[in-house]
């Protein structure tokens, strides 16, 4: 390891040789002292790494071709390049090879002959503070070095540019990293890839570079630190702070160059009282929550002191001293202080108020909830429960404690329920309102029913949640749904330290009922959309499943759906039922957990189906892009599609189609807008069509399959369809053309294959003249025909198919 020294002693040797180069002299024996092996910062081994700076002593006894006196050489590995020349030292045991300005694998020869081959590497080395910020005013005052290289272990020495750090306050700043006082530096042994730590705490306030130099090498790098001294701010966020007496009071505070501070709640003087805590903004967002509970405040037990304060998230508080009281803390308001750091003593830096207003005990709601939902806390719970007090066996029966001035005492107790069985003056009781007589009335054991209990303390809520089944008296015997009502009943009695003024009590009652459900007796059609209602006695949110089975082995089905019970207890499910005939008989039957929830199966019948149908006066909007079908209903679901006059102009049955509608569920539809392909430019008859989904894939293919999927629906063999012409651009979009005749066709399929077709059209009685207004300027060939030329593309394509 080279000292200062050394240092200068290898500078003094480098400047003498460039000395040399210009006196035309390449050597200069005689010039050193002895070389020793202690004088070397490693030592030369053939093949061996060294880091640049570094002075490497080459022992004579280990290389043959090198002897004291000898000029050497150092050539390039690779170019066989002379890089220098040197004398060894005539004196030593060996001799050193300076290292500095030498960068890559070289060959140390000499008379001609190589003696050893080495490689010298560029130590890099980077240092960097965290923030190079320091409060030495503060709580803390340390600052880290993070320490990159690319070498392993080495001996750094850090000082002071200016020298306003001497060695003495450097030493002391890293005395956990066991630092050394050399002069005017510290050494300090150091590795890349870590870091190291100073603290400054006893340095005076300045901007400071430290100069962190590698000892035996010629990498170093510098730091700027600022050393401020501030004692940050605190201050309260809220200038009153309101929570009834029993409750946690949460006192915020904002902190501002700094991570503590000291709080004081109440005076003694005046209030009677007074804590002193210290709060610690662990996670460095700048604000800390203070928990005071103001139940416990003022106990003797030690072991409450971590109730007494405490601090929300990661943060951390803790009580200083606090004035010891024989009652819980009284109804008034408290001030309270807080300076910046820990010092309870030193001036105040905000002032707030702790108003404590009396607490109440206001009200008992019983409500229920599924039982095949288990929350996890109070929210979800709410999210789940029914205003309903008539409670089905396995569901949860949820009482909803409304009082504030419990959270205090819950979370010294570890719970709402330990309170009650803590003291005699708090009660839960739960007892049956009508007794068989000569017996005195059931009581629910709670001990034995292991309730759920779950604090909203921000809504002064308390929920206590018991499974009604397997409920037991205190003989151990079932509570029945025969029992009638109960009435669950909480009291805080006059000797209680939590009573305001005299007893309080409140309650609510309950009714258990057996798991059961109707349904209403069925109407359905043989289509889609079917609905099947019914009601039951399970908690809304509940799941069950409606299961309909045909009684028929000629038209087998078997249909489930999941249904969720309502707020007011009915459930419903649409089925399709567009694949079973006309006048099957079905049963239907409501299942939850497996096992049937009905007396006993209702039956009903399948009915004849409401055929499709389409309604439309000639909606379309200023653009003539979108056009508005009035009515549609779909037995079993399908689209809209809207084709122009070419549908019976040209019979073109798949050119004639503008636009159609997104798919449309089972049933009926009001005001279905139709988005044109593209925008209509002049007046026209439009002719909105129904269409299936014969392929159930809910995209209109009709067209793309040339007929083969997603048919027009039919009724009496005509498809179902409406036309109205439309004004584009005019003042009136909802004229509709009424029919003025009756078209009907006739097809005939003769023996040789050949299809003839007749068509005749009758004039209505309204209409003398035998026209129609939408037969779209062809006598005698109406939309009725074209149809039937749709539906043949159709079957031509089925044709093709088979």
């Amino acid at each position: 390891m080279t000292s200062n020294t050394e240092k200068f002693r290898g500078l003094f040797l480098a400047a003498l040789m460039v000395f040399s180069v210009f006196a035309g002299s390449v050597a200069f024996a005689g010039s050193a002292a002895a070389a020793n092996t202690a004088d070397g910062d490693a030592n030369l081994s053939d093949g061996g790494t060294y880091w640049q700076g570094q002075s490497v002593f080459a022992e004579y006894s280990n290389f043959t071709n090198l002897e004291s006196g000898d000029d050497y050489e150092i050539r390039d590995n690779e170019s066989g390049e002379l890089i220098r020349q040197r004398t060894a030292d005539s004196e030593g045991t060996g001799t050193l090879i300076e290292t500095s300005g030498l960068d890559g694998t070289y060959d140390l020869t000499q008379g001609g002959d190589r003696v050893a081959t080495f490689e010298v590497a560029v130590q890099d080395f980077n240092v960097s503070a965290d923030d190079g910020e320091v409060n030495v005013a503060g709580d803390n005052t340390n600052e880290t070095f993070d320490i990159e290289s690319n070498r392993g272990s080495f001996t750094v020495n850090v000082s002071e540019t200016d020298g306003d750090m001497t060695a003495s306050d450097l030493a002391t700043a890293f005395a956990n990293e066991n630092a050394t006082a050399v002069g005017d530096n510290v050494q300090i042994q150091v590795s890349g890839g870590t870091s190291i730590e100073g603290d400054f705490g006893d340095v005076s306030a300045g901007e400071y570079t430290l100069d962190f130099e590698v000892n035996d090498t010629d990498a170093e790098d510098s730091v700027n630190l600022n050393l401020s001294e501030d004692t940050g701010e605190a201050q309260f966020s809220q200038a009153v702070v309101t929570q009834n007496a029993g409750d946690v009071a949460e006192i915020t505070v904002e902190l501002d160059n700094s991570d503590q501070a000291a709080v004081t709640i109440g005076d003694i003087e005046s209030d009677g009282y007074q804590a002193n805590a210290t709060v610690t903004d662990e996670d460095g967002d700048g604000e800390v929550t203070l928990r005071f509970n103001s139940f416990t405040a003022g106990t003797n037990e030690s072991n409450v002191e971590s109730y007494i304060v405490n601090a929300a998230g990661d943060d951390t508080a803790g009580l200083q001293n606090q004035t010891r009281l024989s009652a819980p803390l009284a109804n008034t308001t408290y001030d309270m202080t807080i300076r910046s750091g820990s010092d309870v003593s030193a001036g105040a830096g905000d002032v707030a108020t702790l108003n404590l207003r009396s607490r109440s005990t206001d009200e008992m709601t019983i409500v229920t909830a599924p039982g095949g939902v288990t929350p996890a806390d109070a929210s979800e719970l709410v999210g789940v429960v029914s205003d309903d007090n008539t409670v089905a066996e396995g569901d949860w029966i949820v009482h909803e404690l409304e009082a504030s001035g419990l959270e205090g005492v819950a979370t010294e107790s570890g719970g709402l329920l330990e309170v009650v069985g803590m003291s005699d003056n708090v009660s839960l009781t739960i007892e049956q309102d009508r007794q068989r007589p000569n017996r005195e009335p059931r009581s629910v054991d709670l001990s034995a029913a292991d309730p759920l209990v779950f604090a909203d303390s921000q809504n002064d809520s308390y929920y206590i949640v018991l499974d009604s089944d397997g409920l037991q008296d205190e003989e151990g015997n079932e509570i029945s749904v025969d029992d009638g009502s109960y009435t669950t009943t909480f009291t805080i009695g006059e000797g209680s330290p939590l009573a305001a003024s005299g007893d309080e009590e409140v309650s609510g009652s309950f009714e258990l009922a057996e798991r059961s459900a109707s349904v209403q007796p069925p109407e359905v059609e043989a289509s889609a959309g079917q609905a099947v209602q019914g009601q039951t006695s399970l908690a809304a949110g509940s799941e069950v499943t409606i299961r309909v089975q045909s009684q028929s082995s000629a038209n087998p089905f078997l249909l489930e759906q999941r249904a969720t019970v309502q707020d007011n207890g009915t459930f419903n499910a649409d089925f399709d039922f567009s694949e079973a005939e006309e006048g099957t008989n079905f049963t239907v039957d409501v299942r939850e957990g497996g096992e049937s929830l009905l007396d006993e199966a209702q039956t009903g019948t399948v009915g004849e189906a409401q055929p499709a149908s389409v309604s439309y006066s000639g909606g379309i909007d200023d653009n003539g892009s979108v056009v508005t079908v009035d009515e549609v209903f779909l037995p079993n679901g399908g689209f809209v599609t809207v084709h122009d006059e070419t549908l019976v102009s040209e019979d073109d049955a798949f050119g004639s189609v503008l636009g159609t509608s997104e798919y449309l569920d089972a049933g009926s539809h009001s005001d279905v807008e139709v988005e044109l392909d593209s925008a209509l430019n002049e007046s026209q008859t439009l002719i909105p069509m129904a269409h299936q989904d014969t392929n159930d894939n809910q995209e209109y293919v009709f067209v793309d399959s040339e007929g083969e999927n997603d048919g027009p629906y039919t009724d009496n063999d005509e498809a179902v369809l409406d036309s109205a012409e439309v004004d584009v651009g005019g003042e009136d979009n909802g004229t509709t053309t009424e029919d003025n005749g009756t078209t009907t066709t006739t097809t005939t399929t003769e023996d040789n294959g050949t299809t003839t077709t007749e068509t005749t059209t009758e004039p209505s009685d309204e209409d003398g003249d035998g026209g129609s207004d939408n037969d779209g300027g062809q006598p005698g060939f109406g939309i009725s025909v074209a149809i039937v030329a749709l539906i043949a593309a159709a079957l031509l394509a089925l044709r093709r198919q088979d």
